[in-house]
């Protein structure tokens, strides 16, 4: 059983369509994500996000490449950051990072990330019809 690290917030009660606020999980091996979207008419997709570094792909080596990319821009050579999987708790199915999570009503789900080797896990709202969206993450190790 890993120890609990730290933890922190994406989303806290977010309801237009966004990117959250990223968090340092590098020297994590693992995060759990809790995702909950408040009650009633809910509509809504969201993406998580990962990079190495904002500028890992440029040909010169210096720590600003580690530096967070802006997650609310295009992904580029500049500004390297992907979509990334995460697996449902609840049901043990895995979700493509491009197509994110997509409800549709009040839901409330714990989801699982593997992070070894990331730098930067951040959230985007994509789409929204209605309702908000919080999002908790725990980061741990095996030891």
């Amino acid at each position: 059983m890993g120890r609990n690290l730290q933890n922190g917030v994406i989303f806290n009660a977010v309801g237009p369509a966004a990117t959250g606020t990223a968090a340092n999980v590098e020297d994590y091996e693992h995060v759990t994500i809790a995702y909950a979207t408040d009650g009633g008419t809910v509509g809504s997709t969201v993406k998580f996000q990962a990079s190495i570094g904002k500028g890992i792909l440029t040909s010169s080596a210096n720590e600003a490449n580690y530096d967070k990319p802006d997650f609310s821009a295009a992904a580029s050579v500049t500004n390297h950051w992907i979509y990334v999987d995460t697996v449902d708790l609840i049901t043990g199915t895995p979700l493509d990072g491009g197509t994110g999570v997509v409800v549709s009503s009040a839901t409330y789900k714990l989801f699982s990330l593997n992070v070894s080797g990331i730098k930067w896990l951040n959230a985007t709202i994509t789409a929204r019809t209605d309702g908000e969206v919080t999002i908790f993450w725990k980061g741990f190790n095996n030891n």
